[in-house]
């Protein structure tokens, strides 16, 4: 999550932030690394910068894709160089990971926050919804409608999103999130309130075999019931930037 690899960044560079802020990066001999929701095109604009995308190679959701692919609000990893004027720069790889995708199960106008896959999410002013939500704000949503959530997670777990996409209904669904509660003889652990039961899934990154309270994890699936998600692959992710110490 951006909250965790802001603090990476903080630790490994000196600068960064947490919570709901939306930048971070780190500056690797010249070669730059950000990350945060995408705010306009004409190139590419994350965290005030205009990168040119020409060469870039662009990956969604782990698959080959093009500029023409992305979408504002997506919180994106860009690796590139920043010119000197600051504000200008050329990627050369773009990659977008989504935080959250399922059924939505439940939704609160007064709070402007809903939720899927167990998972709090808070919409506002700074939410981009896609042109498939109709009207394009939370009154567009409906519970059991698939959705593809973009955001930056905060201390507290609640997502803050940043683009909300509906997408065609699906048998498997995705979240990421810190592992809690983990019991090794069930083979579950929890993402917040969801129960990810692991007893069949394929795992991948853990020097340990298993997955350990702390991790960063992308879980895929299929729901299983009421905030209890059936793994079928389990990765731990690295809670700092990519190319980061």
């Amino acid at each position: 999550t951006l909250a965790v690899a802001a603090a990476a960044v903080t630790t490994a560079c000196g600068g960064g932030g947490g919570g709901d802020n939306p930048t971070a990066g780190i500056d690797r001999g010249g070669v730059t690394i950000a990350q945060g929701p995408i705010s306009a095109f004409g190139s590419v604009i994350v965290n005030g910068v205009r990168y040119s995308t020409t060469g870039a190679t662009v990956t969604l959701d782990d698959q080959p894709g093009s500029e023409s692919d992305l979408r504002v609000g997506q919180v994106v990893r860009v690796e590139g160089t920043v010119n000197a004027d600051g504000v200008t720069g050329t990627a050369r790889a773009i990659r977008f990971d989504d935080e959250l995708e399922g059924p939505v199960q439940s939704i609160d106008l007064v709070n402007s926050r809903f939720v899927v896959l167990g998972q709090t999410v808070r919409v506002g002013a700074g939410t981009s919804f896609d042109d498939s939500v109709v009207p394009r704000s939370l009154d567009g949503l409906a519970a059991g409608e698939r959705v593809e959530v973009s955001g930056l997670v905060g201390a507290d777990g609640v997502i803050a999103a940043t683009r909300v996409e509906r997408k065609a209904a699906a048998a498997t669904v995705e979240v990421k999130g810190a592992v809690s509660f983990v019991d090794t003889a069930a083979r579950r652990f929890r993402i917040g309130l969801l129960t990810v039961d692991y007893a069949s899934a394929s795992l991948s990154g853990f020097s340990t075999g298993q997955p350990a309270n702390g991790d960063l994890v992308e879980v895929q699936g299929t729901t299983g019931g009421a905030d209890l998600l059936l793994a079928t692959r389990v990765e731990k992710r690295s809670a700092s930037l990519s190319g980061s110490t």
